[in-house]
């Protein structure tokens, strides 16, 4: 930084850091919001900020009538559904705000006896369907019409289209499997690679409360993913069967 080339040695002087600001308290930039996504009823949920900068002040509005402040407010809901969740922060500069749509499930008290059985048809969206989707980025999970094992439906999850490294889960409804002597879990999938140096895979996990805590059954692992011998380049539309 002290070298004059570019004029690099600049960069860090008095002078400079006023004329651009740096040494000004930081503005809001960002509202944002993270947490866990399944919650039961009378659950304690929690929910964290992740706004930036300077914040000063939150309200909380949970999709129940409930209006919070601080920046991670416990709180818990009494009706099981879907919930939107909206975040607005403040400072002196003013105020930026934030609404998550269906970013809360609240399950009931207990699970719904089995067998349970989801093949998505009929449906127009996933708000519609009793699986819940859950996203770490955007083109979420779609119901796809046409394209199906059996049936008219399924349900796409175009995680070519996202960055590295997101997640992308599809939660079923709680479940009372405890009449069942033998529990079977069946599904079917279609999955092309993209290229060779594709690093997806499947997880496969049960949660006994909620969501807090998962156990994993099974991995489907990136090297036998694949239904299809060949990497697909463009948007993969698997045949019948």
């Amino acid at each position: 930084l002290k070298s004059p080339v570019a004029q690099r040695n600049n960069l860090w002087t008095q002078q400079n850091l006023e004329a651009t600001g740096l040494l000004e308290p930081g503005g809001l930039c960002r509202a944002d919001f993270r947490g866990r996504r399944n919650w039961c009823v009378a659950e304690e949920v929690e929910l964290e900020d992740a706004s930036y900068h300077d914040i000063t002040g939150w309200s909380w509005d949970v999709g129940d009538g409930q209006v919070l402040t601080g920046a991670a407010p416990s709180f818990s809901y009494t009706t099981p559904g879907v919930y939107d969740v909206s975040l607005t922060v403040s400072n002196a500069s003013g105020f930026v705000n934030v609404t998550k749509a269906r970013y809360l499930r609240v399950l009931e008290a207990t699970g719904q006896p089995g067998p349970y059985v989801e093949g998505f048809e009929g449906l127009g969206s996933m708000v519609e369907s009793s699986v819940f989707p859950e996203c770490d980025g955007e083109p979420c999970a779609t119901i796809a019409t046409g394209i199906a094992a059996g049936g008219d439906r399924s349900v796409r999850i175009p995680n070519s289209e996202g960055g590295p490294g997101l997640t992308y889960a599809l939660t079923s409804p709680r479940l009372d499997i405890s009449a069942i002597s033998n529990p079977v879990l069946r599904f079917k999938y279609a999955f092309a690679k993209r290229d060779s140096t594709n690093n997806d895979r499947i997880i496969v996990k049960l949660s006994r409360d909620c969501g807090k805590t998962w156990l994993v059954r099974r991995t489907i692992m990136p090297d036998e993913i694949a239904t299809v011998a060949d990497p697909v380049s463009g948007t993969f539309v698997p045949g019948p069967g």
